[in-house]
């Protein structure tokens, strides 16, 4: 884990809190800031988590991503917390590293990445990237590369409207 692996790099539809269930009860690690954070989880799915590998996904009945964690989480091993949460809407552009940096060092390898869909990739020691590895279809992955720096090897990718609250989901 790590902070700050994913930001929010346009069009922040402001900061909001939310709960956070207790570690023992959720089977979680704290929410770091900088973690994806999906809502409609936990006892009562009435808590936000961090997104696991493969999300956002569009797909009917699936958790809703809310954002980007903005500070890191208070919820302790038995007690319930909360986290503040850097939303993101329609058209909201977030920033993470690559999950394979020698996929976007080149102009024109970036090129050749533009509007995928992808989703979120963890690690198993729980770093969040950008997987434009991914590349599926527009009727299950949530998040649409936009952009990105092949120096830094930062993709830059927009959130689909189907994965938010509001949103129109396909159907499995």
């Amino acid at each position: 884990m790590r902070r700050g692996d994913i930001r929010i790099f346009s069009g922040s539809y402001g900061v909001r809190e939310f709960d956070a269930e207790d570690r023992d009860t959720s089977g979680r690690n704290q929410i770091l800031s900088g973690e994806p954070v999906k809502g409609r989880v936990g006892t009562g799915n009435n808590f936000c988590r961090q997104l696991d590998n493969g999300e956002p996904v569009t797909i009917a009945d699936f958790d809703i991503f809310v954002g980007i964690a903005k500070r890191d989480s208070s919820e302790t091993a038995s007690v319930d917390g909360k986290v503040e949460v850097d939303l993101v809407g329609p058209g909201s552009v977030i920033e993470g590293d690559a999950t394979t940096a020698a996929n976007i060092d080149t102009a024109a390898e970036l090129i050749g990445l533009m509007f995928d869909h992808i989703a979120f990739d963890v690690s198993a020691a729980s770093v969040f990237t950008l997987d434009e590895d991914e590349n599926g279809g527009a009727t299950n992955l949530a998040l649409v590369i936009v952009g990105g720096d092949i120096i830094r090897t930062r993709v830059l990718a927009m959130v689909s409207h189907s994965s938010l609250v509001g949103g129109s989901r396909a159907t499995a």
